[in-house]
């Protein structure tokens, strides 16, 4: 069965959201965009994918859905902040994301505490040392 633009992009958004990156990779081919109901991807739609879909997020960059400049745009609190949960939760691939986009791996949040602390006292080991291996300074 064929779908129209619409459906398609309304698919596209909702597998998106949901992580299916084949289903992502399937209406990426077919045409969809990313606009629902007139409104593009919304900046929490894409951190939340940032973090928990990074091979979703993968495809809409390759496929110029989102805009490389979109995620420099983003105010570096936002982005610090993010690998601070990504860090806690040992999300090694999302944290590779955001440090290859720029993120301060040394960032201290309004606790003083940074993503190497936060990995550590969270038991991530491999997190530990991705970010001491990434700039991670005093």
């Amino acid at each position: 069965e064929k779908l129209s633009q619409e459906a398609k992009n309304t698919e596209l958004i909702e597998a998106a959201r949901e992580g299916e990156s084949k289903s992502v990779q399937l209406l990426l081919q077919a045409g969809a965009e990313a606009v629902y109901e007139g409104q593009t991807l919304s900046q929490d739609m894409i951190l939340s994918s940032f973090e928990d879909y990074p091979k979703v997020v993968q495809l809409l960059l390759s496929h110029d859905i989102i805009k490389l400049d979109f995620y420099k745009r983003l105010t570096q609190r936002i982005r610090n902040e993010e690998l601070i949960k990504v860090a806690r939760a040992g999300k090694l691939r999302s944290a590779a994301l955001l440090v290859n986009a720029g993120v301060n791996v040394n960032y201290q949040d309004k606790t003083l505490n940074s993503a190497l602390v936060y990995a550590s006292f969270a038991g991530q080991p491999e997190m530990v040392g991705f970010l001491l291996s990434h700039g991670w300074t005093r």
